[in-house]
């Protein structure tokens, strides 16, 4: 893989391939097409074989190394494999593939990409260079769009969590629960009728044969939906009373009080952009890692700004090699 020198390119110091396919498998970070860069994966399956289990072993290494990724990702190269028999693939991997209307190899599509699902909005088409050389393939290109929003999908709003176990606190009113309590009275009331009905009959099994046989009476439709009526209206309750109750205890006003409430008007939905996040070109890097780096960038920012500054004698920052900044704490012994 290769990039211009003023957009630059950098791999991971720690292999994020395995062994056993880095002759087929290269990732590399590419400061370019959006801002924070993106990562580029070059494939290379073997030849004339389908999906065989080599194939597919190199393929679920695609897959493992996609998940360590921060950010979008490319993935393009000689698949060696038709684009429809990549689909269901593209599909889990949360990617979508992308190929030339001309064939690349033959009368074959070989070379292809598969990008990361919040890249399909950006792409704007592929192109086939016939000028590189390298018969019997073909070159592919594929054109991104920089100025493109990400995709909007469509998401769950979900209401703020409600600990089961509510915080100490004064309560200013109390809920009564009464849908839900004439529910339980009225369960309760059904279960000693039909017990006491089961009683009767197991009592006139010896007395009358006709009664044993008897059929239980049918419940009408009616009254099954005013059940389920009752049952919905009980817990829409349930969910306001306690939503309520929450706010009350946590002392919240109105306006901080809407993020935990909504549950009793079913599962509601939002457009939102499918970002996978800036890409980071430190891939095995954590989230404290991170935040360290970028202060790091800060303090050399400030160093070259101030000019070198005498910090305080075994503490503080002093400028490294290349400018970088390098934090020292000297501990003594008592």
């Amino acid at each position: 893989m290769l990039a211009k020198k003023h957009i630059g390119l950098r791999t991971s110091k720690a292999p994020l391939v395995s062994k056993a396919y880095q002759a087929r498998l290269k990732v590399a970070w590419v400061n370019a097409g959006r801002k924070g860069g993106l990562h580029v994966i070059s494939i290379y399956c073997w030849t004339a074989e389908g999906m065989t289990e080599r194939n597919k072993g190199l393929l679920t290494e695609v897959q493992r190394v996609t998940k360590l990724l921060k950010g979008p990702w490319v993935l393009g190269g000689d698949f060696n494999m038709t684009p429809t028999s990549l689909e269901e693939w593209a599909k889990q991997n949360r990617g979508t593939i992308h190929c030339a209307q001309q064939d690349t190899c033959f009368t074959n599509s070989y070379g292809f990409f598969i990008v990361h699902r919040s890249l399909t909005s950006s792409v704007a088409g592929t192109q086939l260079i016939c000028d590189l050389g390298g018969k019997p393939h073909f070159g592919v290109r594929l054109l991104l769009d920089t100025k493109r929003r990400d995709g909007q999908v469509q998401t769950l709003k979900k209401p703020a969590a409600i600990p089961g176990r509510l915080p100490q606190g004064c309560k200013q009113f109390l809920p009564v629960y009464d849908l839900a309590d004439q529910i339980a009275k009225d369960t309760t009331a059904d279960i000693a009728a039909a017990s006491t009905l089961e009683k009767a009959r197991r009592s006139a099994r010896s007395i009358s044969a006709n009664l044993h046989s008897a059929q239980p009476e049918a419940v009408s439709l009616a009254a099954v939906t005013a059940k389920l009526l009752q049952t919905s209206d009980a817990l829409k309750q349930w969910f306001n009373l306690a939503e309520g109750e929450f706010a009350d205890i946590m002392g919240l006003n109105a306006m901080q009080a809407v993020k935990f409430q909504g549950r009793s008007n079913g599962a509601q939905f939002v457009q939102q952009s499918q970002n996978a996040g800036r890409a980071s070109k430190h891939a095995h890097s954590s989230a404290p890692a991170d935040k360290w780096r970028t202060m790091g960038t800060w303090a050399t920012s400030l160093i070259r700004t101030n000019g070198a500054s005498t910090p305080s004698p075994g503490t503080g920052l002093r400028q490294g090699p290349r400018g970088q900044v390098q934090f020292q704490q000297d501990v003594g012994h008592s």
